[in-house]
């Protein structure tokens, strides 16, 4: 990424693309509730729930942390009663549920609403740990008891948009409320909605309201990232970091101003441009580790955005939907063609060096040699010249030991 990103600004910059269309809702209510992504817990501390609520998420079919299907097991075996909330009855309600309540898809903030509304009028709530950890609540009881708006946000308010009976979203908010400590866990599905990111505002509220943050078998119910510190090493750091610039002259990468949009709006940037109110009428993309059309919201749209396009490069291994709409298809090695080092996505508690089982097979080349070529071509500086693959992995293990502590050295490591 970085590669690319120094060919891109050595002649001129570019418009990149900012957030995700994945979590943006769960990210932007970690960041404003909690202050970090960092929440989560290891799986295997389920083991100590006594409730855990899977909340719109199936990790019997989608993995959902390392090892997420075992552990629930694991934790049903120690007694565990396990709740799970969704419209459709997954693989995760029928393998682990002891009761699978179907809510009706976009209503999940309604019935956390409500629960929230049984816990005050029945006095479940955690005052002292509300007092001494939260602020805002009386606000938000003020909101959910109808003192705000006129409206109480009762279970038989949410009943009617929820479809859920009145009884049992008392029922289940007198258990979470009591039945400690217990987990909620938030999936990401219903905040990929209108107005998203407040579904998981409310689940944050309601681990608050029961006292299960900070505690072992609870959950905060906020971005999962793990206890392992940063997914992305910090060579790729935030612009807020005061060491912003240093790093940059470091890596030798010039500063550039550049606008940016949000990656669920590049296509109505490509197809609207500066009339548009966008920042540049764009005319080619670089698609690199990627495959929009299928990720980004509104095929329709994005495949008229991609005729749009003069120009259109794409780096993959399979001919992809978007691979399709290439002038230039470069093809690059797969995770078994290469070393590299990653970590298992949210929270993953290790780290892991991937060890190259073949060599390259035919034309396929890695991706910085592929840019370190592009720039010989355009007459720029090599990124990362002199860099080996062996060397870029010790780099990027050496910075992760800075952060976590956990990986003193790459010969360790």
């Amino acid at each position: 990424y970085l590669t690319i990103c120094q060919i891109l600004r050595s002649f001129g910059g570019y418009t990149a693309t900012w957030g995700g269309a994945s979590a943006e809702g769960s990210v932007f209510a970690s960041r404003a509730t909690f202050g970090t992504l960092s929440t989560g817990h290891t799986r295997d501390d389920l083991v100590n729930s006594r409730l855990i609520i899977l909340w719109g998420l199936n990790p019997a079919t989608s993995i959902f942390g390392t090892n997420t299907g075992f552990l629930l097991a694991r934790a049903k075996e120690a007694g565990a009663r396990i709740v799970v909330v969704d419209p459709r009855y997954t693989d995760s309600a029928a393998v682990f549920a002891d009761e699978w309540i179907p809510i009706r898809p976009g209503t999940d903030t309604a019935m956390m609403s409500a629960m929230a509304h049984t816990m005050i009028s029945e006095q479940l709530h955690d005052q002292r740990f509300l007092d001494r950890y939260t602020v805002g609540f009386e606000q938000f009881k003020q909101y959910v008891m109808g003192q705000e708006d006129g409206e109480a946000k009762t279970p038989a308010w949410a009943e009617a948009k929820t479809g859920i009976a009145a009884a049992t979203i008392s029922a289940l908010a007198r258990e979470y409320a009591t039945r400690k400590p217990a987990a909620l866990i938030p999936g990401m599905a219903p905040g990929r909605t209108a107005y998203g990111e407040q579904y998981h505002r409310m689940a944050a509220t309601l681990a608050a309201m029961t006292g299960n943050i900070g505690i072992h078998g609870g959950n905060a119910a906020g971005f999962e990232r793990g206890p392992v510190g940063p997914m992305v090493p910090p060579v790729a750091f935030d612009k807020t970091d005061a060491t912003y610039e240093e790093r940059l002259k470091a890596l030798n990468i010039p500063q550039r101003l550049r606008t940016n949009v949000h990656v669920t709006r590049i296509w109505d940037a490509v197809l609207n441009g500066q009339a548009g109110g966008y920042p540049s009428d764009i005319k080619m993309a670089y698609i690199a580790w990627a495959n929009p059309l299928n990720q980004i919201p509104n095929i329709n749209k994005g495949i008229e955005a991609l005729k749009k396009l003069e120009f259109v490069v794409v780096h993959d291994q399979f001919m992809t939907a978007t691979a399709r709409f290439a002038d230039i298809l470069l093809p690059v090695t797969t995770i078994w063609e290469r070393n590299d080092f990653s970590r298992p996505w949210l929270s993953g508690p290790y780290f892991l060096y991937l060890n190259r089982g073949i060599e390259p097979a035919g034309e396929v080349r890695s991706d910085i040699d592929i840019f370190r070529d592009l720039a010989a071509r355009l007459g720029l500086p090599q990124p990362f010249a002199g860099v080996s693959e062996e060397d870029g992995i010790k780099m990027m293990v050496d910075g992760m030991g800075d952060v976590v502590g956990e990986i003193p050295d790459f010969e360790t490591f």
